[in-house]
């Protein structure tokens, strides 16, 4: 019949938005869909079978998220009703309720899917915390706390952080030079003494 659809045709109509994350052992998926109608965070075997949702949000909405070493916990960003104000949140891997762990509603984070430290304590993200005008830097600790600031520009955007493997050094992308015109390059500072083991 004309115009009709099976179930089958309707669930293929599903966006995805952010990105897709491994666990640490590589036996599971993460990332956010709407296939509930909402965009949220599911996981499911690498494999393949039926995803698990992991969040329920209605009116915010999930955009970037990252495991974390151990692949107990998960880090995303979610803004509500495309306010753009990313709020920083960590969740259960299994089963739990997604945690606010920034603390500032007007405030921008931005996250990457490399945001947390290898020893899974802390997690890097850039943010305009504090009212700057560009976003610089941040370490926090994975079950909240205050921000320790990382990088001191008012002049350019930091972003994209990455933890080296030995939790020594941050690595991020920042256009520096040229007014802030210049391509982005690749920069790296040194963690936080209280980040290092």
């Amino acid at each position: 019949m004309p115009g009709t659809y099976g179930f089958e045709q309707f669930f293929a109509f599903r966006r995805y938005q952010g990105n897709l994350a491994f666990s640490p052992d590589g036996e599971e998926l993460a990332y956010i869909t709407d296939i509930s109608g909402q965009f949220n965070v599911w996981r499911q075997s690498a494999r393949g079978g039926w995803p698990y949702q992991l969040t329920a949000f209605q009116d915010w909405t999930p955009r970037v998220l990252a495991w974390s070493p151990r692949g107990d916990l998960m880090a995303f960003v979610a803004d509500r009703e495309g306010g753009e104000a990313y709020q920083l949140y960590r969740l259960p891997a299994r089963r739990g309720w997604p945690e606010r762990i920034s603390t500032r509603d007007a405030t921008r984070h931005h996250l990457s899917p490399h945001a947390w430290s290898p020893d899974g304590r802390w997690i890097v993200y850039s943010s305009d915390h504090g009212g700057l005008l560009r976003p610089n830097l941040f370490v926090i600790a994975a079950e909240g706390g205050e921000p320790i600031r990382v990088t001191f520009t008012d002049e350019y955007e930091d972003a994209a952080p990455s933890w080296s493997p030995d939790g020594r050094w941050i690595a991020f992308e920042s256009r520096r030079g040229e007014g802030g015109r210049a391509p982005a390059a690749l920069w790296r500072v040194p963690a936080p003494p209280q980040t290092v083991r």
